[in-house]
């Protein structure tokens, strides 16, 4: 069993792929108040559709569901199915990270625990030509509750995610990407374990007891425990927080520079082998009113080093991350990421030369 088969063993059939609830879910949706309608909404990183399902049901609109993962959308669609929701929900397997929709296609983006893949402002920034006048965007992200952070989970997610800000760093680069922040909402503390880590944690239980778990995947198992833990210890300092976003049309957009790397954390990513970064194409998006008039402005250097932002061979990286994996497991963290690097300081200095 390859370390992304064993990771997705572990996730298929839970309840959700990452903290949440329909109770949050539904009070993100009150939030945003009276959206007109019919809507057009969609769904990006939908995992097993939890949410999906919930905003057919309240929205009674049609929603278009995105996700990479194969068994996840199958078990959407039996459940939409089964809860006579099939009409409403579109399911396609894709990375949100390229999309080809049409601009001003949606009135409403969605996605819970996913727009860490790519970092928040990222993210925000790839979506926003997808949405009509005065579209809206809630979307979930991993945020710092306190302004410092106790030593142990500040270093824990600077490793996991150097992107990682606080609500009212959040708010300002919502701000900056063109959006109006309409609200915030942080997700009680039984979101992360009443249908995630719960779950979760009898699974690799079961999995330990059924298999024999080599060294690389009980890397895997180990580091996701070890997330769990920073989270029953330290829920008051970090937590996942709603974002209600309104388009705001009179923005004066600048290019998208990300100051950190995106998350490396492999037990929270839903698809470890494709974690995509957005397009030198969609990096940078000028504002809705000169889009047509101009193209987008050039990425920086450092903006193509620091985020990996050029276009990327997916089989070359996942056969990259799993000889990382296997030199975590070989070498131990510590020289493993000192090889790692030196490795990047070479390519760096190959594209400064």
């Amino acid at each position: 069993m390859t370390p992304e088969e064993a990771f997705f063993s572990l996730y298929e059939g839970l309840p959700r792929q990452g903290p949440g609830s329909e109770a949050s879910t539904h009070e993100a949706l009150r939030r945003l108040g009276n959206l007109k309608k019919p809507l057009r909404v969609i769904d990006l990183g939908c995992g097993s559709g939890a949410s999906t399902l919930l905003l057919a049901r309240e929205l009674n609109s049609p929603i278009v569901a995105i996700d990479q993962h194969a068994p996840f959308l199958e078990a959407l669609a039996a459940n939409a199915e089964q809860e006579g929701l099939k009409a409403l929900v579109q399911i396609r397997q894709g990375d949100f990270t390229q999309l080809e929709e049409t601009p001003y296609s949606y009135d409403l983006v969605w996605s819970e625990g996913a727009a860490y893949l790519v970092g928040f402002e990222a993210a925000l920034t790839l979506w926003r030509p997808l949405l009509a006048p005065e579209g809206h965007v809630a979307l979930t992200e991993l945020s710092w509750l306190v302004q410092t952070p106790s030593d142990e989970p500040r270093v824990f997610w600077k490793k996991a995610y150097p992107g990682m800000r606080d609500i009212a760093g959040n708010r300002s680069s919502a701000e900056r990407a063109g959006f109006k922040v309409l609200d915030t909402l942080t997700l009680p503390n039984d979101d992360w374990w009443n249908e995630y880590y719960r779950p979760l944690r009898r699974r690799i239980a079961a999995f330990r007891a059924s298999h024999t778990v080599p060294k690389t995947i009980e890397a895997i198992l180990s580091e996701t425990e070890r997330e769990m833990d920073m989270v029953e210890r330290y829920s008051k300092e970090f937590g996942y927080v709603f974002y209600l976003l309104e388009l705001d049309e009179n923005a004066q957009l600048e290019e998208y520079e990300d100051e950190e790397p995106v998350s490396t954390q492999r037990s929270s990513i839903r698809d470890p082998g494709k974690a995509s970064q957005a397009s030198t194409r969609e990096a940078a998006t000028p504002s809705r009113r000169t889009r047509a008039a101009a193209g987008a402005p050039p990425v920086s250097r450092r903006t193509m080093i620091e985020t990996m932002n050029v276009p990327i061979d997916w089989e070359v990286r996942n056969e990259l991350e799993r000889k990382f994996t296997q030199l975590v497991a070989e070498l131990g963290l510590a020289r493993a990421e000192l090889l790692l690097a030196q490795i990047r300081a070479r390519v760096e200095s190959s594209i400064d030369s």
